[in-house]
């Protein structure tokens, strides 16, 4: 298989690029979009106008096979869970995901805090206002939401950075920015977004029409789409976040939730590489040609599904010898219910989203005096996490026994 390298390298081996170029955009095996960008170098923006197309490579196309083939053995894993472990496990990617958008624009916030928020529980934390709106987006992310004109990004992002977005980046146009926004590597700007409101207004109009009238495999589509995004920049904070909420509420139309939620994981693990491919595809001599970007960041969401499936694997595997423990050595079986639903949690819950108390009685349909006498008779079984509210875990002592 021939390597695919970029245009600017094969300029830097005086090779001739325009006649790849010409090659690569003229192939068969090419999709020419209708979106179009001017690059951008060391901190100017050229005149020259490009068309963004892909190069229909055979890596590209093992790539995708491989992440709709992860998809299905996710799907198929995650059907081996409970419907309570199933619902843990979606809060302990989601928990991670949100912490990792937050990290990769340097803005802390701990997995206590999202969790809460998640919940939807009242904090006295000051943050807790901060996460509310993002936690409410992303809990519904396989909700259809409709972007039928360019307002529609400023309703997406009022409720997800909105409240924590500071004076001097408060927007300043009739929707979006209407001043200049750079975007900087230590002292070098590496993007200018768009110069003006109506040029964003015109190039988020591009956006939609690509999204929804382009004919490319969707996964393509959707990486390109959030390339063209942040190559507009139409606010002066919070486009990356918004953004990545963006890639990852299109990704729910082609690939399992779990997948979806875990790529500003496995971006904030690469953050070079994530950031290095947007500047790659903007440089001149890279001409508009996405293949390379749409490459790289298919590969960050592969990591993700293995990261995943082998979750998935090691504690699934757990829960079935716990369970055959429990089944086995506990005699009562209200008892082998309550223990099985806190090895549960204990698998795959986030650690400040243990089961509580109250979620244990609904679940199990049981009255709380009588849970109550479930666990006082069974300390040496189960351990108090937390006392208001109440939160439980099984202890090490009857782990070390189920694993021995």
């Amino acid at each position: 298989m021939n390597k695919y390298y970029p245009l600017e390298k094969l300029f830097h081996m005086n090779l001739d690029i325009e006649n790849e170029y010409n090659n690569r955009i003229h192939s068969p095996s090419s999709s020419v979009t209708s979106l179009k960008i001017n690059p951008f170098i060391k901190g100017i923006r050229k005149p020259e106008e490009y068309p963004l197309f892909i190069y229909n490579s055979a890596e590209l196309i093992l790539i995708l096979e491989k992440i709709h083939t992860n998809s299905a053995e996710i799907i198929a894993k995650q059907s081996m869970l409970p419907e309570a472990a199933q619902e843990k496990f979606f809060n302990l990617l989601l928990i991670n995901e949100l912490q990792s958008t937050n990290e990769i624009e340097s803005i802390h916030s701990s997995k206590k805090e999202i969790s809460e928020a998640l919940s939807k529980k009242d904090s006295t934390s000051p943050n807790f206002r901060r996460f509310a709106g993002m936690a409410s987006l992303y809990s519904y992310l396989d909700k259809e939401v409709q972007i039928l004109e360019p307002k529609d990004f400023r309703k997406i992002y009022d409720v997800l950075v909105g409240d924590e977005v500071s004076t001097e980046n408060i927007l300043d146009g009739e929707v979006f920015r209407k001043g200049s926004v750079s975007i900087y590597a230590g002292n070098d700007i590496i993007h200018h977004g768009l110069a003006t409101e109506d040029d964003i207004n015109n190039g988020l109009a591009d956006l939609i029409r690509f999204m929804n009238y382009d004919n490319l495999p969707k996964l393509y589509k959707i990486f390109i789409g959030h390339y063209y995004f942040e190559y507009i920049h139409p606010f002066y904070d919070g486009n990356g976040r918004v953004g990545r909420y963006l890639l990852a509420k299109s990704l729910t139309s082609v690939v399992d939730i779990f997948t979806a939620i875990t790529l500003s994981y496995s971006i904030n693990r690469n953050k070079n590489k994530y950031y290095k491919s947007f500047e790659k595809t903007s440089h001149p001599l890279n001409k508009g040609d996405m293949t390379l970007f749409v490459k790289e960041n298919l590969e960050l969401l592969v990591s993700g599904q293995e990261h995943i499936l082998s979750f998935l694997t090691e504690n699934i595997e757990k829960m079935f010898t716990a369970r055959n423990y429990i089944n086995d050595n506990i005699a009562d079986d209200t008892l082998k219910n309550i223990l099985f639903l806190l090895l549960q949690s204990h698998l795959f819950s986030a650690k400040d989203a243990l089961i509580s108390h109250t979620e244990v009685s609904n679940i199990l349909e049981i009255s709380t005096k009588t849970l109550n006498k479930y666990l006082e008779d069974n300390e040496d079984k189960i351990t108090v996490i937390k006392k208001k509210p109440k939160i439980y875990t099984l202890s090490d002592d009857f782990l070390a026994k189920i694993f021995e």
